[in-house]
């Protein structure tokens, strides 16, 4: 290709060129085109090859692939092999929900052959999460009506694939108020899902061995037949009444309806956790030697109440408890040397740990502290929490503070009160943000500046003074979620404590004056692993109001 052309100047130009000039770009092109049709010819004869070698190559792979499978080393499994396997494929965390994109459901898509065994093994079916589909849809009643039959109906043909197997099972019925047709009006409790499905969990009640119920407590009615000896494998049950509010203190004879259950008796009751307004724990059928966890919540025990729990649970490993007023008639000191995890929510009392100068738990490993509710006076007794962690000078290694729970010299008191022995320190929501009850009485912004709570994180730093001990020594997880520090204040603390610091995790409720993350950097090229979170940018959208 000629690349003396007079007109190699004008390229890439907007050059317009003469008519005499358009004759002459025309005889210059006249050969290069010739031979670009000639290789155009030659792309697409080779182009068909090729396509005919592709479909041939295609025809030639499903051909051999179709009996590749026959060889496929899972054909050859053995049927009481593949049945574990499946088995292998369920979730260790939670129960089963009914979904075809995931086990056991999900295997029973693959071949007939899988389906078959999938649904004649009986372990795949014994975990079951169900969902009464008027908690959650927002159709229209008679569409949701019909979906709640078909979910109900779905899920005692998978109990029935469970044969006699010990049963792990989570419901989720909420009561939304769903609307029901004028003509079914007086029966629309017993005809939800919720309702009946739990009359079809009732006659299996001998093969229970987890049990969790999120509903409205009147559906408890239904189990209250039941007898200890119904519930011979139970080892684990939730309640958790999600129709709670405080107007039900206008009927004090519902207060306790989960009192009046027997099968909380059962003989290998082990985890029971329930939440629930004015629970009399004293009249809980429960045989309290055998339990191994135990919560409350709605209810507040008060300081008697609480030790004289404890002191009925000789074995207790986990304990976690809503506290109301703390203070105690017990003169003597409980010894508890089985629990190990404790996590105490307190209420509105000034008092809330007072009791605890009676308790020695000589083996905690983890406490966590936070509230029910947001009160400016919540404190708590520093010379009892003082007595109380100095009975676990070598056991307890995590605490957890929700910063926004209390004044920032209770938090104060509580570190340095704290033993050596401590290596994480979790100063952040202890719980979901929605356990917290605000009840609009106290906004912690109200009182506290956006950098107050440095002086908390101050008591954390080495001391000058040889006369004072260093608070929490041992450090080296520390994570932090608050709305009150500043940048500058994580940022000496993790220097002053680079030593034996490992890991880091810090969350700001506002944005910071220093980058942290660059301030650290060279820590974490030493091996600090460090994540800072901060709100994100608020989002504008010019648009609005328009459609």
């Amino acid at each position: 290709m000629a690349t003396s052309s007079p007109f190699a100047s004008k390229l890439g130009t907007n050059y317009s060129p003469t008519q005499h000039e358009v004759a002459q770009l025309h005889a210059l092109l006249a050969e290069p085109t010739h031979r670009l049709q000639l290789l155009d010819a030659q792309i697409a004869q080779i182009q068909k090859t090729l396509d005919d070698a592709f479909v041939e190559r295609e025809r030639l792979a499903a051909y051999v692939d179709e009996y590749k499978a026959l060889l496929s080393p899972i054909r050859r499994v053995p049927e009481d092999v593949l049945r574990e396997i499946f088995v292998a494929c369920l979730p260790t965390d939670r129960n089963c929900f009914m979904s075809a994109t995931e086990p056991p459901l999900l295997l029973g898509r693959v071949c007939s052959q899988w389906r078959h065994i999938a649904q004649t093994t009986p372990a795949l079916w014994a975990r079951l999460h169900f969902v009464d589909p008027s908690a959650t849809a927002k159709a229209t009643t008679p569409c949701c009506w019909q979906r709640s039959e078909q979910w109900l109906d779905a899920a005692l043909s998978w109990l029935k694939r469970s044969g006699q197997r010990p049963l792990s099972i989570s419901l989720y019925g909420a009561d939304k108020g769903l609307p029901l047709p004028d003509d079914e009006a007086a029966e629309k409790f017993v005809k939800r899902a919720t309702y009946r499905f739990i009359q079809a969990l009732v006659p299996l009640s001998r093969r229970w061995e987890q049990l969790q119920l999120v509903m409205p407590k009147a559906n408890l009615s239904l189990l209250r037949p039941l007898r200890p000896a119904d519930v011979p494998l139970l080892k684990s049950l939730i309640l958790v009444d999600d129709g709670i509010n405080y107007n039900q203190f206008e009927d004090p004879n519902d207060w306790d309806e989960g009192c009046r259950l027997a099968l909380l008796g059962g003989p290998q009751l082990e985890r029971f956790s329930v939440n629930s307004i004015g629970l009399l724990t004293r009249r809980l059928p429960l045989k309290w030697a055998n339990l191994l966890e135990l919560r409350f919540d709605g209810t507040h025990l008060d300081g008697d109440e609480m030790l004289t729990v404890l002191s009925q649970c000789p074995r207790l490993v986990t304990g976690n408890f809503a506290i109301g007023i703390g203070e105690t008639t017990f003169t003597t000191a409980l010894e508890i040397p089985t629990l190990k995890h404790l996590t105490l929510r307190m209420a509105w009392s000034t008092t809330s740990l007072a009791f605890l100068g009676m308790l020695y738990l000589p083996n905690l490993s983890s406490i966590a502290l936070t509230t029910t509710s947001l009160n400016p006076e919540l404190t708590f007794d520093a010379p009892a929490a003082a007595c109380f962690f100095a009975s676990m000078q070598h056991s307890l290694e995590r605490v957890a503070v929700f910063p926004d729970a209390f004044p920032d010299a209770s938090i104060s008191a509580l570190l340095k009160a704290l033993p050596p022995s401590v290596t994480t320190l979790e100063l952040c929501p202890v719980e979901h943000p929605a356990s917290v009850n605000t009840w609009g009485l106290w906004n912690p912004a109200a009182i506290r500046s956006p950098n107050s709570f440095d002086t908390v994180l101050s008591t954390l730093l080495p001391s000058s003074l040889e006369s004072e001990t260093q608070a929490c020594p041992n450090l080296h997880t520390f994570k932090l979620a608050s709305a009150h520090t500043s940048g500058g204040a994580v940022v000496q603390l993790v220097r002053a404590r680079r030593q034996r610091l490992k890991r880091v995790d810090v969350t700001f409720e506002h944005l910071v004056e220093v980058d942290v993350e660059v301030e650290l950097r060279e820590l974490v090229q030493e091996g600090l692993a460090l994540s800072v979170k901060q709100p994100p940018p608020i989002r504008f959208f010019p648009r609005a109001g328009l459609e």
